[in-house]
């Protein structure tokens, strides 16, 4: 634990913030949330989506910006992006909300396209199956 708290603070603060004490990151590995792969952020931004101190670690990073890492669930672009709007007069908790939002259609979109892909399947074996036993009846047949 303590070594992700000194991994999160900044050389300037004297005392790390209260919403750290609840931060889910504190109880992970510091490297997931600096990862050399796009492909690994996706593990930290789901620790993140359930860490209620997202909206307060959020609003830490568009004050103390940071190039590197994910941040309430944002990584370095998307918080770029982010911070924008909040610096336009968005609330952080509707950045995260929004995002959540885009997240659960990403989710479902998946889930869906899986569902078809199977079903496609499904039916590739059936038909595969049908010309199969057609060729057995020919085959016997004749």
């Amino acid at each position: 634990m303590t070594a992700v708290l000194l991994t999160l603070r900044r050389r300037d603060d004297p005392e790390p913030p209260d919403w750290r004490d609840a931060a889910l990151c504190a109880q992970r590995d510091p490297d997931l949330w600096f990862p050399p792969e796009h492909s690994r952020a996706a593990r930290a931004k789901a620790v993140c989506r359930a860490c209620p101190a997202r909206p307060s670690c959020l609003l830490y990073a568009f004050e103390h910006p940071s190039e590197n890492g994910v941040w309430g669930g944002f990584s370095e672009r998307a918080r770029l992006h982010a911070g924008r709007k909040w610096r336009a007069g968005v609330s952080v908790e509707a950045i995260i909300a929004a995002d959540n939002a885009r997240f659960r259609a990403r989710t479902e979109r998946d889930r869906v396209k899986s569902r078809e892909r199977k079903a496609r399947a499904k039916k590739a074996r059936a038909r595969s199956a049908a010309r199969a036993a057609l060729a057995d009846e020919e085959e016997v047949a004749s």
